[in-house]
């Protein structure tokens, strides 16, 4: 049985693409999040007050 060197390499790079794109999505969603809640920490959210 003969080890495919080619096979391995391949599928050792599209490893990597998908790491790199899951790094990326993780990255950008990130800062999407923090901006997010820098933006509900600056501007409360305003609250109708009920009177009796």
């Amino acid at each position: 049985m003969e080890t495919n060197y080619f096979i391995i390499a391949l599928a050792l790079i599209v490893a990597l693409i998908v790491l790199f794109l899951l790094i990326w999505k993780n990255r950008k969603d990130q800062k999407a999040f923090e901006q997010k809640m820098n933006q509900q920490s600056i501007d409360p959210e305003q609250h109708k007050e009920e009177r009796i």
